[in-house]
């Protein structure tokens, strides 16, 4: 291929991966929901100095995300799944060709354009490109620092201080994201590089330094306003809290996992890559101690570094890798560009086909199992996969593994394709999302009812406040749930106190209430078609002052089913008329209702 053939291959790929059915399936968990509930937030008050969830201040991370979707958010009219979505697609693409342009210098044409399309099919960079999350605009700021800071040190004069600048304002957009850590990594890959080189001057001659501490001028003035609006303690609650104590462990917020939990996760989420990569780190490594090659150390310290000081914060994720693998990808590219038919490298490829041909059999059967009517999509997915399988086994047979690398990419394009297009969104939408149940306390609320949640946890809450579109208030203690419950109904609107939770958690509270309570409406996952999963489902609560009065309609908790025989929960379809009927125009469930989901 030409570069401009291949420069076209990449972004065409990438803008399908990325943004084909982008709104297709709700938001759901983890963390989706609350981060497009922050920027929600940010766009109708107007506070852009302050992220808020639920109207109280958010401080685990600075504004800078919340700021580019309320952004997206403005220029759409208004929140939805496209425009949530909008930042970290653009951010993915980017990275993805951004990786290809910066790796032409560090491994060559074609094992970059091969590393750009790994990076772009890697399962958790495809995930988390398509989600409302943090970790891929750090993701693409933190890539571009560490290849800017790189060039800083490989030019001179005038070019050098522009890469500076380049290198500067990038880890500076990284630390807005999500605070040190977005200048910890560029600072990691450099030093190990330099350290690989025995080249201590490199420090200085990139501006390392001095680019870093200019990267923080932009968090260290945004927290200094913090203390200015809310005081020292929510100053302290971000910069110690959530930029110290998350890595040492004494911040007391999850995600707690063991030093090698690295190691599996990345088998698993930069997957189908992660068959080749042992393949290419040694590699790499035989290759840089046999020819000291001056552009594998800083792949390998790219990626090695962080690995193992990521692995000995307390606080694990697999989403904090995400800024790693454009290293990776470029490394294994490496590999696939100039593998030779050697024995390990046949073995290398039959592991990463086999692996391909295991995940594609899987989806398919997913395609059966949430579609048993519907034949025709795994049929042309087959018919699609198969010839691709083929080739790819003749590219092996015949040593090529660039060839190979190439087939196995398009066959994972394919396959999620079909994942976005058709499993994501029926399992979401019917299982994991909070559209229904956000939607209808709206309308109970604008029918005048009084809503309030009740003990719902922060990675669940995002989604119920966004499409709900407002502010609820979330009770914590059994006191406060029987004063809101005992408040008076009625009125002209005929008013009613209601509380939204967990269906486990009314089971505790119902026996200590003062006040007798039933359940009006459950929200129930629709578990097709594994019906003996346990089930989480929601509830919606009212007092009753007489058990025998008609005012709030009855619901037999046994089954989880009304007196007509539906699934949504509802008793008495008549009490809720004023609130209109769910709306089920976003889903495809053979007309039931989606349920809320934790």
């Amino acid at each position: 291929m030409t570069r401009g053939a291949r420069l076209l291959v990449i972004v065409a790929g990438a803008s399908i991966l990325l943004f084909a059915a982008l709104g297709r399936a709700d938001l759901f968990n983890p963390d989706e929901p609350r981060e497009a509930e922050l920027a929600r937030e940010m766009w109708a008050q107007g506070d852009l100095l302050v992220p808020r969830l639920n109207g109280q201040p958010f401080l685990e991370k600075p504004p800078l995300f919340y700021w580019l979707v309320s952004g997206t958010f403005r220029l759409a009219g208004g929140p939805g799944e496209v425009a949530a979505r909008l930042v970290p697609a653009i951010a993915a693409l980017l990275g993805v060709l951004f990786t290809y342009l910066f790796g032409r210098r560090l491994v060559g044409e074609k094992a970059a354009a091969l590393g750009a399309l790994v990076l772009l099919t890697s399962m958790q960079f495809f995930w988390v490109g398509r989600r409302s999350m943090i970790d891929m605009p750090l993701t693409l700021a933190v890539l571009v620092s560490c290849a800017a800071f790189h060039r800083a040190w490989d030019a001179a004069g005038r070019s050098r201080l522009g890469w500076l600048l380049l290198a500067s304002c990038a880890s500076g957009c990284a630390v807005m994201l999500k605070g040190v850590v977005g200048a910890a990594v560029p600072a990691l890959a450099l030093l190990g590089f330099f350290a690989l080189r025995r080249d201590g001057a490199g420090v200085w001659r990139c501006g390392l330094i001095p680019g870093m501490l200019a990267a923080l001028l932009p968090v260290v003035v945004w927290t200094a306003a913090l203390d200015a609006r809310l005081g020292p303690r929510a100053a302290r609650e971000f910069a110690w809290v959530n930029n110290v104590l998350r890595f040492t462990g004494g911040a007391g917020r999850g995600h707690e996992n063991p030093a090698y939990y690295y190691l599996p996760t990345l088998f698993l989420e930069f997957a189908p890559w992660s068959l080749a990569l042992p393949f290419a780190l040694v590699a790499a490594w035989r290759s840089f101690n046999k020819e000291r090659d001056a552009s594998l150390p800083f792949l390998l310290a790219w990626f090695l570094l962080p690995l193992a000081v990521l692995s000995i914060a307390s606080t694990k994720r697999g989403l904090y890798l995400l800024p790693i693998y454009p290293a990776a990808a470029l490394l294994v590219g490496w590999w696939l560009a100039g593998a030779r038919p050697s024995r390990s490298g046949r073995l290398a490829g039959a592991i990463l086909l086999a692996g391909t041909v295991v995940v594609s059999a899987a989806l398919l059967a997913a395609f059966v199992l949430v579609r048993p009517g519907d034949l025709m999509p795994p049929v042309v997915l087959a018919a699609v996969l198969v010839p691709l399988g083929v080739a790819a086994y003749r590219a092996l047979r015949a040593g090529r593994l660039d060839r190979q690398g190439l087939l196995t990419a398009a066959m994972t394009a394919v396959l999620m394709l079909g994942a976005v297009f058709v499993v994501v969104p029926a399992v979401v939408n019917r299982v994991a999302s909070a559209r229904e149940a956000g939607a209808f306390l709206r309308r109970l609320a604008a029918a005048g009812d009084r809503i309030a949640l009740y003990q719902i946890k922060e990675g669940t809450l995002g989604g119920y406040l966004y499409y709900a579109g407002m502010m609820i208030p979330n009770l914590e203690t059994p006191d406060e749930l029987q004063r809101h419950l005992d408040g008076p109904a009625g009125g002209p609107s005929g008013s009613r106190p209601l509380a939204f939770m967990q269906e486990e958690t009314y089971g505790r509270v119902a026996s200590i209430l003062g006040a007798r309570t039933q359940v009006v409406r459950r929200f129930m996952p629709d578990l097709f078609p594994l019906p003996q999963i346990s089930r989480k489902s929601f509830v919606l609560v009212a007092a009753v002052d007489d058990p025998g009065s008609a005012a709030v309609p009855r619901e037999d908790l046994r089954d989880g089913r009304s007196a007509s025989g539906g699934r949504d929960g509802t008793i008495d379809a008549t009490d809720l008329r004023r609130s209109g009927a769910p709306d089920r125009s976003r889903h495809s469930g053979g007309g039931e209702e989606s349920p809320a989901s934790e």
